[in-house]
C-alpha cells in the first residue's frame, strides 16, 4: 500500500513539474520552446494538423519523435504542455526500466534504489519540460537493452529500430547489438534481432529515400558535422557557422561550395568540407574533441555559448564525483557480468564516438543517465559491505 502511495505520488510530481517547467526553468521561462524544441514543435503541428512531414531544420531531424508529439497534438491541439506530460510518463518509464536491469544485473535493494534515484534525477526532471528527442531515446535505450538480456531479441530489436528513428547516430546499434547476440547465443538468433530492426527501420527509409531521389540513412549529418567542425567551433553547436573557410591556403565560400538542387547532396557537399577541414587541421580538431569532453562531462554543459556561464565549479565537482563512484561500480560488477554489461559499454562508446565527432554538452549523454545512477547504487551498497563480504560477491 504504502509503495502504490509512493509511486502516485511520484507520477503526480513529475506530471505537475511537466506542467509548471515553463515557470520553473529559467531557460523555458524566457523561452517556453527553447533550442531545437522550436523545431520539433513546428514540424509535429504541421503533422498533426496538415498530414505532412516537414523538415523545417533540413534533414538531421530523425522522425519517431516528431510523430509521438503530432499524435499529442491530434488528440489535444496545439498543446505542449500535453508533450511535457507525455515526457514526464516516459521518465518514469525510463526508471522503471534502469531498475528492472539492476535487479537483472545485481540484487532488489539495487534495484529499489536505482528507481528512485533515477525517477528524481535532476537532469531527467528537467528534460521533461524540454520537447527534446531524448524524453524518448532514454526509455527505448534502457528497455532495450533489458530486453535483450532477458531474452526477448525480437522484442528488443523493435525497441532497437524505434531507437535508431529516435535518434539516427545510434544506427550502429543494430549490428553491434547483434554481434553481441551472435557471440552469446550463435548467429540464426542474431540474424533474427538483425532482421527484426531492420523491418521497422526499412518502410521509413525508403519513403524518405524516394522523397528526396536518394538514399537517406533516417536522417543526414554533414551540416551538423559541419557545424561543429570549423575554424569557430567551440566544442558546442556555434549558432552560426562560418561563410568563409581556408582549405589548402586557400578561402572557400560556405554557400559557394555546398550549392546543389537538394538537401542530399548539399548535406553531402558539408560533410566534405567538415572531413577536409578535420583532415587538414587535426590540433586544432584535437582541441575541439577537448572542449567536446569538457561540456559533455559537465552536468549542465549547454552548447549555447551564452548559457555556459550558468555553470558552477560546485556542481561540476559533486557530477564529477557521482561518475568516478559510477565508473567504480560498472568496472566492478564487470567482473561478475562482463558478458551482461558489453551492452551497456557498446552504447557509452558509441556515444562518445558521436560527440567526438559532432559536438558535446550534457544533453548528448543523458540517455546513460540511468546506468549511471545503476552503477553509482552497485558502488555504494559494495563500499557498506564488509571487506569479506565484497570480495566473495565479486569474484
Amino acid at each position: 500500500m504504502n509503495r502504490s502511495i509512493a509511486l502516485i505520488a511520484l507520477v503526480a510530481f513529475r506530471i505537475a513539474y511537466a506542467l509548471l517547467a515553463t515557470r520553473i526553468d529559467p531557460y523555458l521561462r524566457q523561452d517556453p520552446l527553447h533550442g531545437d524544441s522550436v523545431f520539433h514543435d513546428e514540424m509535429a503541428w504541421i503533422l498533426a494538423s496538415e498530414g505532412r512531414l516537414e523538415f523545417t531544420k533540413g534533414l538531421q531531424t530523425s522522425p519517431l519523435y516528431i510523430y509521438l508529439m503530432a499524435s499529442v497534438y491530434w488528440v489535444f491541439g496545439h498543446a505542449p504542455d500535453a508533450v511535457r506530460v507525455v515526457n514526464a510518463i516516459l521518465g518514469v518509464l525510463s526508471a522503471f526500466g534502469a531498475a528492472a536491469c539492476a535487479r537483472k544485473l545485481f540484487d532488489e535493494r539495487i534495484a529499489h534504489w536505482t528507481f528512485w534515484l533515477t525517477a528524481l534525477h535532476p537532469q531527467l526532471i528537467l528534460l521533461s519540460g524540454w520537447l527534446y528527442t531524448e524524453n524518448l531515446v532514454i526509455p527505448l535505450v534502457v528497455w532495450s537493452i533489458w530486453l535483450l538480456w532477458d531474452g526477448s531479441r525480437i522484442r528488443s530489436a523493435i525497441l532497437v529500430g524505434l531507437l535508431a528513428l529516435t535518434r539516427a547516430n545510434l544506427l550502429p546499434l543494430l549490428p553491434l547489438f547483434a554481434i553481441w547476440t551472435w557471440r552469446k547465443e550463435g548467429w540464426k538468433p542474431a540474424g533474427i534481432f538483425l532482421l527484426a530492426s531492420a523491418l521497422i527501420i526499412a518502410p521509413y527509409v525508403i519513403y524518405i529515400s524516394s522523397r528526396f531521389d536518394r538514399f537517406v540513412p533516417i536522417s543526414l549529418g554533414g551540416f551538423v558535422l559541419f557545424w561543429s567542425n570549423n575554424p569557430e567551433a567551440d566544442g558546442g553547436f556555434a549558432m552560426k557557422p562560418p561563410e568563409r573557410i581556408a582549405l589548402k591556403g586557400e578561402e572557400v565560400v560556405v554557400a559557394d561550395f555546398t550549392k546543389a538542387d537538394n538537401w542530399v547532396d548539399g548535406d553531402r557537399k558539408y560533410m566534405d568540407l567538415a572531413l577536409a577541414w578535420i583532415k587538414e587541421n587535426p590540433t586544432d580538431f584535437a582541441s575541439l574533441v577537448w572542449q567536446k569532453t569538457r561540456l559533455t562531462l559537465s552536468p549542465i554543459g549547454l552548447q549555447k555559448p551564452e548559457h555556459r556561464s550558468a555553470k558552477s565549479v560546485l556542481i561540476d565537482f559533486a557530477y564529477w564525483i557521482f561518475l568516478i563512484i559510477a565508473h567504480i561500480g560498472f568496472f566492478v560488477g564487470a567482473r561478475v557480468r562482463s558478458r551482461d554489461l558489453w551492452l551497456i559499454a557498446i552504447v557509452w562508446f558509441v556515444s562518445w564516438f558521436f560527440i567526438w565527432l559532432y559536438a558535446g554538452g550534457s544533453r548528448t549523454l543523458l540517455h546513460m543517465a540511468p546506468f549511471m545512477v545503476l552503477f553509482f547504487v552497485r558502488a555504494l551498497v559494495l563500499a557498506r559491505q564488509p571487506v569479506t563480504a565484497r570480495y566473495i560477491e565479486t569474484r
